[in-house]
């Protein structure tokens, strides 16, 4: 989800940069829409890459897939997270053993840990020791994350530690996460967002 205040000064900016105009409506419409697939972060990416890339032909500004295509990672970044992602699910394997249950920042670690790998364990006796080769192992945790970021599809993320009792971890990642799990948001607030939205931007209708 993208926080309303942001969405419309960041927006406001955008449109103003372009020369163009949209009215209070259609703002809402984006901000609906936009919301269901971007976060900040995203949005602010997109914002970047369409102030550079994107050309009118004919229309007064970007549409909503326009937005939500210019969020998307290049293949080389998402090279490079996927690798990320890897060394974070290696280090926590070598430092936290196969005894713990981690709840990886990004969800797609544990999707793909599970549904390619079988599990913690199997995925912990890969890449644990020293003396193993994990060279397919990465090559094959890459292509598998690759393929999940780019469809947006997390499924059983939940990793189960080797004991009766698995000690419970969280685990942060420090990296740009390509694909998050958003809490729904309940009507009441959503129409609560959209009012305070509607009132922010009365002077672009």
């Amino acid at each position: 989800m993208i926080t309303p205040e942001l969405f419309t000064i960041e927006m406001r900016r955008f449109l103003d940069d372009i020369n163009a105009n949209m009215d209070k409506q259609t703002l809402l419409s984006y901000y609906e829409r936009l919301s269901e697939e971007l976060d900040d972060e995203s949005f602010l990416r997109a914002i970047e890459r369409l102030k550079k890339e994107w050309v009118a032909y004919g229309k007064d500004y970007p549409s909503k897939l326009d937005f939500i295509r210019a969020a998307e990672l290049s293949d080389d970044e998402l090279e490079e997270i996927a690798n990320e992602a890897y060394n974070i699910a290696k280090e926590t394997a070598i430092y936290e053993g196969c005894y713990v249950s981690p709840e990886f920042e990004d969800s797609i670690i544990g999707d793909v840990i599970n549904n390619k790998f079988g599990g913690w364990l199997d995925f912990h006796n890969l890449v644990a020791y020293p003396d193993r080769d994990d060279s397919s192992t990465r090559e094959k945790f890459v292509r598998a994350y690759k393929i999940k970021a780019k469809r947006k599809e997390i499924r059983n993320p939940k990793l189960v530690g080797y004991s009766k009792t698995p000690r419970k971890i969280k685990v942060r990642c420090n990296y740009t996460i390509p694909v998050k799990k958003s809490m729904p948001v309940i009507e009441d607030k959503n129409k609560e967002i959209l009012n305070k939205l509607g009132l922010q931007v009365k002077r672009m209708a």
